[in-house]
């Protein structure tokens, strides 16, 4: 049995996060602090007269406390106003996964089946869940970077699919299929640039073991684009997020993360370092509740973009 302030997650002793529920029992006017096993606390938002006593991105409130520019009725429904001031998911508002029947493709290989250690591409390359499209040089008549194990792309099917049919009752994001990006060469090999050089950092993309995959979006489709700012300040492209997620899919990117990791051959999944604490917590919300029951309940994903 788990101590109190923990929950069982298989044969672990997982943190409760209580600010994800109700706040934590806060008021509307304090912020949740979550402690590891110990019970929240409640923070009081710091008081003001005018917007001028409150620090960069917060207003003076009605309350006379300080805010984020945005409120809850901007962001609107399923949404919530970040600290930073943009909108972002509310993970206090879990969605109803859809209850009926799924055809879903098998992952599973058979262990005599050589054939799922082979290289081959996704065919059909578009489905209803999944998009192989053009990219990074390629046509639509050359797909040369987009080689990968039978049993990995069984799994991208897999996952993808079931994802698209649990998630067709959420009430935000979109039914549109999820874009898959590079992969390796047909021998095996690393994409490359068009000068030659290796297209990703030594080691990785390298005989069809892994795969880049956009993220699900809260616009009309999912096609690969960063659902956060990628430029800092001076207008430089840091290739990461440098503001909160606000246009992630967070449920479907965290059930569909959760799904991967049926099978046993995932080993780590990279995701940007401002996106891993909320899809973490929605994972955690996901096994919290029983939808999510397989080994990654066993802890957060930590593996960072590459």
């Amino acid at each position: 049995d788990c101590q109190e302030f923990y929950y069982a997650s298989g044969t672990t002793c997982m943190d409760v996060n209580e600010c994800d529920f109700n706040n934590g029992g806060c008021t509307s006017l304090q912020t949740c602090v979550n402690n590891i096993g110990e019970a929240p606390t409640c923070v009081d938002m710091p008081t003001c007269s005018v917007d001028a006593d409150c620090g960069a991105f917060k207003v003076c409130s009605g309350d006379n406390v300080c805010v984020p520019e945005c409120t809850v009725n901007q962001c609107g429904d399923h949404l919530t106003c970040h600290e930073s001031g943009v909108c972002v998911t509310d993970l206090n508002d879990v969605p109803t996964l859809f209850s009926g029947d799924c055809e879903i493709p098998e992952y599973a290989c058979p262990d005599d089946d050589e054939y799922c250690d082979e290289m081959v591409t996704f065919d059909p390359r578009e489905t209803a869940w999944y998009y192989d499209g053009a990219y990074n040089g390629e046509t639509e008549n050359n797909q040369s970077r987009s080689f990968i194990r039978e049993h990995l792309r069984k799994l991208v099917d897999y996952a993808s699919s079931l994802t698209q049919c649990k998630s067709q009752t959420f009430p935000l994001g979109n039914s549109e299929p999820i874009h898959l990006l590079d992969m390796s060469m047909e021998n095996g090999r690393m994409p490359q640039t068009p000068d030659g050089k290796d297209a990703h950092p030594p080691g990785s993309h390298s005989n069809g073991q892994e795969i880049d995959i956009s993220y699900y979006q809260l616009g009309e489709d999912n096609e690969p684009r960063a659902p956060c700012d990628f430029y800092d300040v001076n207008g430089a492209n840091q290739a990461r997020c440098m503001s909160e997620p606000s246009t992630l899919d967070v449920w479907r990117t965290a059930l569909f993360i959760g799904y991967l990791h049926d099978s046993l051959y995932v080993t780590a999944v990279g995701i940007d370092g401002k996106m891993a604490p909320y899809i973490n917590d929605a994972i955690s919300i996901y096994c919290h509740h029983g939808i999510l029951t397989n080994r990654v309940c066993n802890g957060p994903i930590k593996s960072p973009l590459k």
